[in-house]
């Protein structure tokens, strides 16, 4: 097993635990979860200076608090986490940006998120790590190299999957998602729109952070 891949299962196993903390709270306060994403995204020239800095927050999905609900019924895992960046003028030579890991999913000539394929605007340079100590937190960062474009849309999204025997899957999820679970989809986890987007030339690279923390 690759240190990412233990950084996905770990994701995965601290997603339920804050969302499953959160509920419990949540229930004894009459209050909600709350999922904060803080990005931070640096756009940086070919000689390695910095164009453009930002920092926002994004928001939970109405489906990314679907898949918590599913994580914690036990009826799905978190395969697999990715970021993306869009906008009105795809940053990527005309596709998203997609910041993925550095795994089999990606490397794969098979498999549909195959990174190598012309024109996928995949990047297999993310991370995933958890931190337990202190506040919780997931943090997610990668390097995506943009082509002529523009970055006005984020989100982390999820490949859901179906979890190891003998647990099983929830009927309804095939309905919910084409091909789920016998094919991987990607789920929109969190998302911003960004006020003012922010235009990227060819060759450079976007420097990208997302931490997750969950609270009530």
């Amino acid at each position: 097993m690759n240190v990412n891949t233990r950084g996905i299962r770990l994701a995965t196993a601290l997603m339920v635990a804050f969302a499953a903390a959160g509920a419990t709270v949540a229930a004894q306060t009459g209050g909600s979860i709350k999922v904060h994403g803080h990005w931070t995204l640096d756009v940086h020239n070919a000689d390695g200076s910095l164009a453009s800095h930002a920092e926002f927050e994004n928001e939970l999905t109405p489906l990314g608090g679907g898949l918590l609900g599913i994580l914690l019924h036990g009826t799905a895992v978190v395969r697999e986490l990715v970021v993306e960046l869009d906008g009105s003028v795809r940053p990527c030579g005309n596709t998203p940006c997609l910041i993925v890991p550095p795994n089999e999913d990606f490397t794969n000539p098979n498999s549909p998120f195959y990174y190598g394929r012309p024109g996928s605007g995949a990047s297999p340079t993310l991370s995933v790590a958890g931190q337990t100590t202190g506040q919780a937190k997931l943090v997610l960062a990668g390097l995506a190299t943009t082509g002529n474009g523009k970055i006005g849309i984020v989100r982390t999204k999820a490949i859901p999957f179906c979890p190891p025997s003998p647990a099983t899957c929830d009927p309804a999820l095939a309905g919910l998602f084409s091909g789920f679970p016998s094919s991987s989809v990607l789920f929109p986890l969190t998302e911003r729109a960004l006020q003012t987007e922010i235009t990227v030339t060819s060759g450079q690279v976007v420097s990208v952070s997302v931490t997750l923390t969950f609270t009530s």
